[in-house]
């Protein structure tokens, strides 16, 4: 249950993205997580780096989107102001 709820949150998110070094990462942090069954401090431990991990992709994906829809809505509104020539 656990690999099946990590994987469809955070692998797959990562794959539609199209990180493939990105989901590389977080496949091997989800095995470690998965691998660790005795010590539950090194595994909350290990959990705790894959979330940070996680997250800083997520704001960096986050930061490209925003980025690309600032960029179209400068070229639309010059496009606009220009009689629809490039600039």
């Amino acid at each position: 249950l656990l690999q099946m709820t990590l994987q469809s949150w955070m692998i797959s998110r990562l794959e539609r993205w199209g990180a493939a070094s990105w989901m590389a990462v977080m496949q091997r942090k989800v095995q470690d997580i998965l691998v660790e069954d005795d010590d539950k401090e090194q595994r909350s431990s290990l959990w705790k780096e894959a979330y940070s991990t996680f997250r800083f992709y997520e704001n960096v994906e986050a930061t490209s989107i925003l980025e690309m829809a600032l960029w179209k809505g400068k070229i639309e509104y010059e496009s606009s102001n220009n009689g629809g020539q490039p600039p």
